[in-house]
């Protein structure tokens, strides 16, 4: 300050005096007031939502609202989850500004939360048609990622499919089982999903030479069925099918193909941030204003074409928990059988975009309704697992685990013979799982269950 008015006194009148005491005025002169709008942007950034709406709302008495202005109350209302509030705002926005990409995002997230999938949809198309190959078509795309198959009348079919090698230390023996399971919606009747159907077990014990002790029901089925989709969101169907079973241990109709029937009711559900694998180390995530994950910097988009560090590997430390059943009639046992998974556990690190390492509690439970064919069980044990997701809906899981497993309930036919009521059983397993036209689950369903033990 003293230097600037030394250069004015020592030279009056001249363009260099100008400038000195220009300057020196911008910095004697008081910081102007915050505006209305900077008070707001503060407030947000502070994420006290309630006070961004008074905000908003105290502008508005003043005179028309800019488009900027109104979006932070959108965004307030929405992290509030004032759903019904934050839709009509946002549709009469979008009527009078139809250009405004951001406002068309945010719409569309509002529309999907309130389950307003083909409005959602329409909205979102038209932002990626009118963007092609920008940022803000990515995260149209990503929204139309989240609208749920059952609900998104571009997707016609679906699929899924199984399969897992399993080695139990108890037996000795390898068990490997799966499915393949295909599948269609209905016109009108999308919750309504006829499919076909593939599913297998075998196991490298039972009936070898002699030895003709069970380890696993070994078979071969084909069906036809269809599902009824519970709710549009879950993972949770009512089903039956018909087909054809074929016996390969030659125990039922001699080995012979026979006919088959099964019903009942399944599903799967996860909570958790350590659900998902994030496509970048927290903090480089792009952030987005809406509820569906941004679209992220991933190390195969780095602006020079180099990994980063951090996207290589990094800690996660976040939890999770799934919870899994299923109980069907099955014909071919002529008994009602239930099966049921959980895990609660951690995904301890992310090693690149695709592969995480977890840790986790398990617990299985098995119940045949007559006790004679699949053993009654409950086994707990501690596990972990490699994951690895080569592409979106695969998934392949090596993992290991120390089962505890106590025998209970009925045994009508002494199945178990002299065995314990409690035993100490070593898995080791490797399974690969698909989903097509489906938003996909971080963990596959019940990788035991269809392979029950027996206990010979």
């Amino acid at each position: 300050m003293n230097l600037l008015k030394q250069i004015e006194k020592e030279n009056p009148g001249t363009p260099i005096a100008a400038e000195a005491a220009k300057q020196l005025i911008a910095v004697t002169s008081p910081p102007p007031e915050p505006t209305a709008a900077d008070r707001v942007y503060e407030l947000a950034n502070r994420q006290q939502h309630r006070e961004v709406i008074a905000a908003v709302d105290d502008l508005e008495k003043q005179g028309p609202l800019a488009l900027p202005m109104a979006l932070q109350r959108l965004y307030a209302l929405q992290a509030l989850g004032d759903k019904a509030r934050a839709a009509k705002e946002a549709e009469q926005l979008a009527a009078a500004n139809p250009q405004s990409t951001d406002l068309a995002i945010l719409r569309g997230d509002l529309l999907i939360g309130e389950h307003r999938w083909e409005e959602a949809s329409k909205v979102l198309k038209q932002v990626k048609a009118d963007n092609p190959g920008t940022a803000i078509a990515a995260e149209a795309q990503r929204r139309l990622l989240a609208i749920p198959p059952i609900a998104n009348l571009d997707k016609w079919y679906w699929g899924e499919t199984y399969d897992s090698g399993d080695y139990h230390g108890r037996y000795g023996a390898v068990i490997g089982s799966g499915f393949l399971r295909h599948g269609y919606f209905i016109p009108g009747a999308r919750w309504l999903q006829p499919y076909g159907e593939m599913r297998y077990t075998v196991d490298t014990h039972s009936g070898v030479g002699f030895q003709r002790s069970i380890v696993a029901d070994n078979y071969l089925g084909l069906s036809l069925g269809a599902r009824a989709q519970l709710l549009p969101t879950e993972y949770l169907f009512l089903y039956a099918s018909y087909g054809l079973n074929k016996d390969l241990l030659d125990r039922r109709h001699g080995g012979a193909w026979s006919e088959d029937f099964q019903a009942g009711l399944y599903g799967f559900k996860s909570w958790g941030p350590g659900t998902v694998l994030h496509s970048a180390a927290p903090g480089e995530d792009i952030s987005t204003t809406g509820n569906v994950p941004a679209a992220p910097a991933t190390i195969d988009h780095q602006p020079d074409g180099k990994e980063t560090r951090s996207s290589l590997f990094f800690w996660r430390g976040d939890w999770f928990t799934d919870a899994g059943a299923d109980f069907s009639y099955y014909h071919r046992y002529t008994s009602w059988i239930g099966y049921g998974q959980g895990h609660e556990g951690w995904r301890l690190c992310q090693i690149g975009p695709h592969a995480a390492i977890d840790a986790y509690a398990v617990e299985n439970v098995s119940w045949d309704a007559r006790g004679n064919y699949f053993d009654n069980l409950i086994e707990v044990a501690p596990g972990a697992r490699v994951l690895w997701v080569p592409r979106k809906g695969w998934e392949v899981i090596l993992r290991a685990e120390y089962l505890n497993g106590f025998y209970f309930g009925r045994d009508s036919r002494h199945s178990r013979g002299n065995a314990p009521g409690q035993y100490d059983d070593f898995h080791i397993g490797l399974s690969v799982g698909g989903r097509w036209c489906w938003k996909w689950s971080s963990t596959y369903f019940l990788p035991w269950l269809t392979s029950p033990s027996w206990a010979f």
